[in-house]
């Protein structure tokens, strides 16, 4: 009678336990789609909530909003971002009091430059292919081009952490990049940019 005891009370427990692991797990997504959906709205001011504030000990948020309403406003590029897709969120760490948690999923961003179209097809075919080649290196991933739309088709897996400091919730998020390793290895545990 015991051993049926001690059987039903680990499965209780552990089912418990599982459901607290995957109830995190849906507010880290939930608040990541919800910090994307505020950038592809272009609701800055907000989607910079969503960010950890270490980061702005480097550049402040007014500083950081200027520059994106200048990037998303520049007259000779258009973007479109989508909401993110195939994400997996990792396994709560706690590091110095904190909360990490990885996030792997799949970006995708369309880029078209309002440049002037020539009269001659095979150099406007040139220099769209010499921005398919920049892109490529620059993102370090595939990319496609849209001839019809003009638009550059960037696909590309990446890497976010979520960071907590209460008790699991109320999530930020900082996408980890190999370009910016340096900058975060100065704000962030080492542990966390390795993850």
């Amino acid at each position: 009678m015991k051993k049926i005891f001690l059987i039903l009370f680990l499965a209780i427990f552990g089912l418990g336990k599982s459901q607290v692991s995957d109830d995190y797990k849906k507010t880290v997504v939930t608040s990541f789609i919800d910090y994307n959906r505020l950038l592809i709205n272009k609701d800055f001011e907000k989607a910079l909530e969503y960010m950890p504030s270490q980061f702005f000990d480097i550049v402040s948020k007014k500083q950081l909003i200027l520059f994106i309403e200048k990037l998303y406003n520049n007259p000779e590029m258009e973007f479109k971002f989508s909401e993110p897709t195939n994400i997996v969120v990792g396994d709560v760490k706690q590091i110095e009091g904190k909360y990490y948690v990885p996030i792997d999923y799949h970006s995708n961003l369309k880029v078209k430059y309002n440049l002037e179209k020539k009269d001659d097809k095979e150099e406007n075919k040139l220099q769209a292919n010499l921005i398919k080649m920049m892109l490529e290196e620059k993102f370090n991933t595939e990319v496609q081009y849209d001839e019809k739309t003009g638009f550059y088709d960037i696909n590309k897996n990446k890497r976010c952490i979520a960071i907590s400091s209460k008790e699991i919730k109320d999530w930020k998020f900082i996408v980890i990049e190999k370009k910016r390793k340096f900058l975060l290895q100065k704000l962030f545990p080492k542990e966390l940019i390795d993850f």
